[in-house]
């Protein structure tokens, strides 16, 4: 890398800030594939790759796992209790 894509990369790094607000707008299914793509090539720790991704689509889980984050939940826990409840509905479980 040269020194001018070095010099950009770190001001992209040390002037990017939190987003907090977020659009109602649904994202296109190319984006959240491209988007994927790029997260399965970023490093991991000794490439161990034990990263996983969960794209929510309903906005009434994107509200449950909302309130569950704000009540402090940890957020694995919720990820996955929400996909066996969604397991359990496309009836891939039964019933606990």
């Amino acid at each position: 890398m040269d020194s001018a894509s070095a010099d950009m990369v770190l001001d992209t790094i040390h002037t990017c800030r939190a987003m907090r607000r977020f659009e109602q707008r649904d994202v296109p299914e190319r984006e959240i594939r491209a988007l994927l793509d790029a997260a399965i090539r970023a490093p991991s720790g000794g490439n161990a790759q034990n990263w996983r991704f969960v794209v929510v689509r309903d906005s009434a889980v994107k509200h449950a796992l909302g309130e569950e984050v704000r009540r402090g939940t940890r957020w694995k826990q919720v990820v996955n209790r929400l996909e066996r409840e969604a397991r359990r509905e496309r009836g891939e479980l039964k019933p606990e």
